[in-house]
């Protein structure tokens, strides 16, 4: 089971720091995400940038970075010199709840400028406390634990994911924006280990899970589709395990 994917987004990193576009969301009827927006960089040739394609688990609030899907190191004469320079990355196909990127291309318009020109873009990234800045730490390693159990099928590597997703949920108050989020990724998380190790109280917790995550998203809210599938899936897991 993947974690189903909400949008996608685009992190630009060079030694001036790090800008990411905004996040567009994963539609199954499309198969191109494209971004329209200004992002500077460095003016040496042989500075260098990552270019790197997130996926991430809400439309809302996004808390933590999601999940990394693939990255590109480049640098920035390089770059200049690419034939093909548009902006999108390809999707080939979807089936089953997942999102297969097995083979998609980064293409970027590049417009060379004066110094001076447009000096508001890259706005410094605002300063958070350190719960929030904890929040996040916990949440991106939670995913990224989930990433390697994915690729590797290692059963401490799906526990490690529950025990910092739990401690995310520790972390987050009850009225923040991105709660529901931290239930919706423990929630995740705790269906996977259902699934894989047949626990029918991870199966309890992931549902209530959900529908406490979805109190917080309702209807009109952009998370809100995403979450009413997730139940929806637990729900028909916990049908299907009470008619064996």
């Amino acid at each position: 089971m993947r974690h189903i994917p909400m949008g996608f987004y685009v992190a630009v990193q060079s030694e001036t720091g790090t800008q990411r576009t905004s996040n567009r969301p994963a539609l199954v009827c499309q198969d191109i995400v494209e971004w329209d927006e200004e992002i500077p960089l460095p003016s040496e040739p042989l500075a260098k940038i990552s270019l790197m394609l997130h996926t991430t688990f809400e439309l809302g609030e996004r808390l933590g970075t999601g999940e990394l899907l693939h990255q590109v190191d480049i640098t920035v004469g390089r770059l200049l010199t690419c034939k093909k320079r548009t902006k999108f990355v390809k999707i080939l196909h979807q089936d089953a709840g997942s999102v297969h990127l097995s083979r998609f291309s980064f293409e970027i318009e590049m417009d060379q400028r004066v110094p001076g020109q447009n000096e508001d873009l890259g706005r410094p990234t605002p300063a958070v406390s350190d719960e929030v800045r904890q929040l996040t730490e916990s949440t991106n390693v939670g995913h990224s634990a989930l990433t390697r159990y994915r690729e590797l099928q290692e059963q401490q590597t799906l526990d490690e994911a529950i025990r910092h997703f739990e401690h995310a949920r520790g972390l987050s108050e009850l009225d923040r924006p991105s709660h529901g989020t931290v239930l919706f990724n423990l929630a995740t998380a705790k269906l996977m280990h259902c699934r894989t190790n047949n626990a029918t109280p991870d199966l309890g917790a992931s549902i209530d899970l959900y529908r406490a995550a979805l109190c917080l998203r309702p209807r009109g809210h952009p998370d809100h589709p995403f979450v009413l599938l997730s139940l929806g899936v637990a729900l028909k897991a916990r049908f299907q395990r009470k008619k064996q």
